[in-house]
């Protein structure tokens, strides 16, 4: 609520009325005080005069029994009183001296050995608990209790202490009831109160002897052992107070009369200043209403006439007035109200002009506005953070793609709040900020930095004014991580790519030559049973026979790796799987390390190859083994899960090992990586697993912390049916059958082409041999109406075994094929139809299979 404004005639008057009576409240205020100190002094020195009266009696009286009981000490110390008189002495000084309630010596142990006739029946008391004989005992001088209530008397009572050269101590028990009298006898005035007070706030004496049979102060003892004079409070009235202490603190002499006796002058004084206060005052309200009025009249009459002109009549004059000054005003006044008048005009002018321009600004406001919002919409819809600071790294600008990208609340920012304090929570700036080099470099400078496991493209666009002077910086942010993550994976999987097929090369050759191998092998073993050749050279050839499998295991280790092996999936459930690996895995894996199996229950049925299956299991087991030096645990888990609306069985192998470092997680993969010693491992095991699961079209998730464990989770599809080469079941060779059939046979390779001509002539087989598929085509064209079966190598130079086929069967649509190759369907692509075309053998294949499938595809 807006304060009232003053009048200038209200202020005028207040002023002269301060100036008049302020000094005469201030002249009454320091003459009350001056008598109201030396009332205050007087009284203090009254009061300290009773107490002085009262301490020395009180002195008095307490030294006259300290001075009885020296004289006992002297008497008794000279032996001028027998022992058996002794008693009867005492009580005679008791009875002389009337402040004396008894007087006892006790010995060492505190017995009392002495007493006065009328108290022989205490004889023998020890009082060796008693404050005043311990504190006593050990002093050269005389010790004085605290006042306590004698059990005789009932009255208040002090003990005085004091030890012998007899090794005895004589105690005096003094009543403190002579005190009442020293109090009766100074009391001069009813109104006046003279009180002592012992330790525990009970009276000794009072001007009210009733007071002191009553025993307990009214008045705050904490208070009056406070030596001074003082105001206090007693029955809800106030009372001037003076207190002393004396004798070990234990005593206190009060001295207190009512305040209203003390300044009863003060009153009078009061009145007769407040009177005058008031006459003053009077006059000043007279005296400033004349003194003002020439003054308000002359200024009352210019409000009136400047009111005028605020309604815009500006023809006015004032008229001259008797005070020189004001004359001068009045001139100021009409010469003002001219040039306003002058003024006013040019300002109606300037108004229309002003408007017209205000129109424009306004309508240019409007569309620098829109335009504003215009391109902030079109800034903060943008994925990449744009961040405006100034050279003192304050934030000016920010787009909502900063506040997401580092996770940030819109409340939290403030215009000029600090870049790295917003996005870092930073005290100073970043170690890593460059607004100094792209200063000097004026050119953009770009870096990728990394926040939140997020890798962010950082740029720094320097910011110049029209004159050249560098404003800040302008920072625009990126999030590369997926960016960057399929870039690694692209890279990874040109450098599988590129090995599988270098892997997949050297297996077909080597599939070859294994053929050549096995082929004679085979040929020379059944011509030695034939012949009935010494055991010794069979057992050698079965040798032989027997490395030319291993190579061929070993093949088809790297062309799973590669992905080249060709599987043979069938509708299988992962928990008949491991629990038949069960017990061989524990004695793989040791008596150190527990096996625990959790497997689900209804668990869907998967297609895949169970051997391969077993090859996973069994790899990552003993990469677990190897985890654990020291043992641990293994768990498999088998469970069902929906991912991407599809439904998969996952295979869960975890251990309690040593963890994946973060620098070789993603190393753990690639083929022939291994953290072992040379010589043991060869790096191909979870390559092979790899290859293995992308081939059942699954994929495998790894979760590994370091000291804790490692995790490796297969997810297979539970519904995916793969287009299969179904095994037929085995029958009896009858190659007799063979006798007499045209087969043309395209292989490329001499000593593979060779021994397969050799083991077919051998059966009655009319065999046409083709050195490549442009011979295969030739010599079908010239004999074609007689060849019964074509067996063709898939990867021929020119002309390969697929295109021969296609090129035939336009010629024969019922032509009989068998494929032959070193290589798999995965390996030949897009040729993988041939499947579905005929029958495909795997090289390197036994005689037996060569004619085993030459009678299945003939019986089709």
């Amino acid at each position: 609520m807006m304060r009232q404004p003053k009048t200038l005639k209200y202020l005028l008057k207040k002023n002269i009325l301060l100036i008049t009576v302020i000094p005469t409240i201030i002249f009454t205020i320091l003459s009350t005080a001056f008598v109201l100190n030396f009332i205050k002094k007087n009284e203090d020195h009254q009061q300290n005069m009773v107490l002085d009266m009262i301490e020395s009696e009180m002195k008095k009286m307490l030294d006259s029994n300290l001075f009885v009981l020296t004289e006992v000490d002297a008497t008794l110390e000279g032996r001028l009183i027998e022992d058996d008189k002794v008693n009867q002495y005492l009580e005679g000084i008791i009875s002389r001296y009337e402040l004396f309630d008894s007087i006892r010596i006790v010995d060492r142990e505190g017995n009392v050995v002495h007493a006065p006739t009328s108290e022989e029946d205490i004889i023998g008391f020890n009082v060796a608990y008693q404050d005043y004989f311990q504190s006593a005992l050990n002093s050269t001088d005389s010790y004085w209790s605290k006042v306590f209530m004698s059990a005789e008397s009932s009255m208040a009572t002090i003990a005085i202490s004091m030890n012998t050269k007899d090794d005895e101590m004589i105690i005096g028990y003094c009543s403190l009831s002579a005190i009442q009298k020293i109090v009766d006898e100074i009391q001069k005035e009813p109104l006046h109160n003279i009180a002592v007070v012992e330790g525990h706030g009970a009276f000794i004496a009072h001007s009210d002897f009733n007071k002191v049979t009553a025993r307990e102060s009214e008045l705050n003892y904490d208070k009056l052992k406070v030596n001074g004079t003082y105001v206090i409070d007693h029955n809800n009235e106030k009372f001037s107070a003076s207190s002393r202490t004396f004798i070990n603190n234990d005593f206190t002499i009060i001295f207190y009369k009512p305040l209203f006796e003390s300044y009863s002058i003060v009153g009078y004084l009061l009145l007769i200043s407040l009177s005058f206060i008031i006459l003053v005052f009077i006059l000043s309200i007279l005296i400033a209403n004349i003194q003002t009025k020439p003054i308000i009249d002359t200024i009352s009459e210019l409000i009136e006439h400047s009111g005028e002109i605020s309604q815009g009549n500006y023809d006015i004059t004032l008229e001259h007035a008797g005070i020189e000054e004001f004359n001068e005003l009045k001139n100021n006044f009409n010469s003002m109200s001219m040039m306003v008048q002058e003024m006013f005009n040019r300002l109606s002018e300037s108004q229309m002009e002003l408007e017209i321009l205000n129109e424009d600004l306004c309508q240019q406001n409007e569309e620098i506005k829109k335009s504003e919002e215009q391109i902030s919409v079109i800034i903060n819809s943008t994925y990449d953070g744009i961040l405006v600071l100034d050279t003192k790294y304050n934030v000016l600008w920010v787009n909502n793609a900063v506040y997401e990208l580092f996770d940030i609340d819109k409340k939290h920012f403030m215009r000029n709040t600090k870049c790295y304090d917003l996005l870092y929570g930073f005290h100073s700036k970043c170690y890593h900020c460059d607004m100094e080099v792209v200063k000097l470099s004026r050119d953009k400078l770009s870096k990728i930095i990394s926040y939140d496991k997020k890798l962010i493209e950082e740029t720094y666009i320097p910011n110049y004014d029209d004159q050249g002077e560098f404003l800040g910086v302008i920072k625009t942010f990126r999030d590369i991580t997926d960016k960057v993550a399929l870039e690694t994976k692209l890279n990874r999987a040109i450098k599988m790519e590129a090995i599988g097929r270098l892997t997949g090369g050297i297996a077909h050759d080597f599939n070859n030559i294994l053929q050549v191998i096995i082929g004679y092998t085979d040929l020379v073993m059944v011509q030695m049973q034939q012949s009935e050749e010494s055991e010794s050279v069979q057992s050698k050839m079965r040798t032989i026979y027997e490395a030319a499998n291993k190579a061929e295991r070993l093949i088809k280790k790297l062309m799973t790796f590669s992905k080249i092996e060709q599987i043979s999936p069938k509708s299988i459930n992962l928990n008949i799987i491991v629990r038949e690996l069960g017990t061989m895995l524990s004695r793989i894996i040791g008596d150190d390390i527990v096996l625990s199996l959790r497997l689900e229950e209804m668990l869907p049925e998967v297609f895949a190859d169970p051997t391969q299956f077993e090859q996973i299991i069994m790899n990552l087991c003993i990469n677990a083994k190897h985890a654990m030096p020291n043992g641990g645990s293994i768990d498999i888990h088998t469970y069902s899960i929906e991912k991407n609306s599809m439904t998969y069985v996952a295979l869960e192998v975890t251990d309690t090992g040593t963890g994946i470092s973060e620098g070789i997680k993603e190393k753990i993969f690639d083929p022939f990586f291994t953290t072992k010693d040379i010589g043991k491992g060869t790096g191909l095991g979870l390559a092979i697993v790899l290859g293995i699961v992308e081939k059942h079209h699954g994929f495998i998730e790894l979760n590994t912390t370091e000291g804790v464990g490692t995790t490796f989770t297969i997810f297979i599809p539970s519904t995916h049916i793969q287009s299969m080469i179904q095994q037929r079941d085995d029958f009896d060779i009858d190659d007799t059958k063979l006798k007499g059939i045209h087969i043309l046979f395209a292989e490329d390779d001499d000593s593979v082409r060779t021994i397969a001509a050799s083991v077919l002539k051998g059966k009655g087989i009319h065999l046409i041999e083709a050195v490549d598929g442009r011979d295969a085509l030739k010599k079908y064209m010239d004999i074609g109406e007689k060849v019964d079966l074509l067996i063709l190598d898939v990867i021929m130079p020119g002309i390969n075994g697929v295109e021969v086929f296609e090129s035939i069967k336009s010629i024969n649509p019922n032509i009989k094929t068998i494929f032959t190759t070193g290589y798999s369907n995965d390996f030949l692509g897009e040729d993988y139809n041939l499947f579905l075309q005929g029958k495909v053998l795997q090289k390197p294949y036994r005689n037996e299979e060569l004619i085993r499938s030459i009678l299945e595809v003939l019986e089709e």
